[in-house]
C-alpha cells in the first residue's frame, strides 16, 4: 500500500485499568503543541465550530475495538464509532485493534494478543473500560447504554499527568506520572496505545480506519502505595517496530492538520 496517499497523524492514547475499577485519560498532538484538554481538542475539530456537550461521566471511557480488514461489518462499525466520537455526546477515547489483514492472516501480533486476552470470538467486538461491558457486532443501538454504564461507574481516585514530546524521525517520548489518592494500594496496569488518527490500514471496503493501533509505548503492571506516585518515561521509536507484513512504522509523522478524518 502506498502510504503517500494520505498523511499519517500520531495519537497516543493512555488508559489505566484495575481489576475492579479504572480510569481512562488521553493525550494527543495537534498543531505542534501538546493538547491536554481533550474537550477543547474535540471542539476545535468539530465542523463549523459546533460546541461540544459531554455527558457528565466520572471519567473518560476507554474503548478498544477488536476488528479485522477481512470483516465487512467492521467497515460500518469503524464509521459508527467515529461518528459517536466527533459528536461529543459521549466522553470517550478509542483505538481500533486491527488483528487480521485482507487475507485473514495476522496483521498485528499485539492486537492478536489483545484479542486473545479478552477472548474475542467475532468481529467487531468493542471492549469498554477493560471489559466492564462489551458490544459484540455492529449494533449501534447498544452504544448509548454501553457508554453511559461505563462512564457512570465508580472509579479509583487516581490523578495522572502525561507529557508527550515529538523527537522527530518517528520517535515519541512519553512521560507519565500517576498519583494514588486512595487509602489503599493501587494495583493494575498501564497501557499507552500508539495509534494513527488516519490509519495506514483500510477496512474491507477500502476506507482508512480511524485511530488504528500500531503498538504500545507502555504495557506493564503497576503497584502504587497509598498516597504515593508512579513515574515512567519511554521513547517509542517507530523504526524499531513493525507489523506482521514486515513493514515498520518509521514513516509515522506528526502532521498538524487532522480534520476532517
Amino acid at each position: 500500500m502506498n502510504n503517500n496517499l494520505y498523511k499519517i497523524t500520531v495519537a497516543v492514547v493512555v488508559t489505566f485499568l484495575l481489576v475492579f475499577t479504572g480510569v481512562g485519560v488521553t493525550s494527543l498532538f495537534d498543531n505542534n503543541n501538546y493538547v491536554s484538554d481533550i474537550e477543547s481538542f474535540k471542539s476545535s475539530k468539530k465542523p463549523l465550530g459546533d460546541i461540544i456537550y459531554f455527558n457528565e461521566y466520572t471519567h473518560t471511557v476507554f474503548l478498544g475495538v477488536g476488528t479485522s480488514q477481512i470483516c465487512k461489518p467492521c467497515h460500518e462499525w469503524n464509521e459508527i464509532i467515529q461518528e459517536a466520537y466527533i459528536s461529543g455526546l459521549y466522553d470517550f477515547e478509542y483505538v481500533e485493534m486491527i488483528e487480521f489483514d485482507h487475507q485473514g492472516k495476522i496483521l498485528n501480533k499485539k492486537a492478536n494478543e489483545w484479542s486473545k486476552y479478552y477472548e474475542i470470538e467475532s468481529f467487531p467486538t468493542s471492549i469498554f473500560d477493560g471489559d466492564f461491558t462489551r458490544v459484540v457486532g455492529n449494533y449501534s443501538e447498544e452504544l448509548s447504554d454501553a457508554f453511559d454504564s461505563s462512564g457512570n461507574r465508580e472509579v479509583a481516585d487516581i490523578a495522572s499527568n502525561i507529557t508527550l514530546s515529538w523527537l522527530g524521525d518517528a520517535k515519541i517520548q512519553v512521560n507519565i506520572t500517576i498519583k494514588n489518592n486512595e487509602d489503599t494500594q493501587y494495583n493494575g496496569y498501564v497501557r499507552a496505545f500508539i495509534s494513527e488518527i488516519t490509519s495506514r490500514y483500510d477496512t474491507y471496503y477500502g476506507d482508512p480506519y480511524h485511530f488504528g493501533f500500531l503498538d504500545y509505548a507502555l504495557d506493564e503492571n503497576i503497584s502504587i502505595d497509598a498516597g504515593e506516585e508512579y513515574f515512567d518515561s519511554i521513547i517509542w521509536n517507530g523504526n524499531e517496530h513493525e507489523d506482521e507484513h514486515g513493514d515498520d512504522f518509521g514513516d509515522t509523522s506528526k502532521f498538524p492538520s487532522i480534520y476532517p478524518l
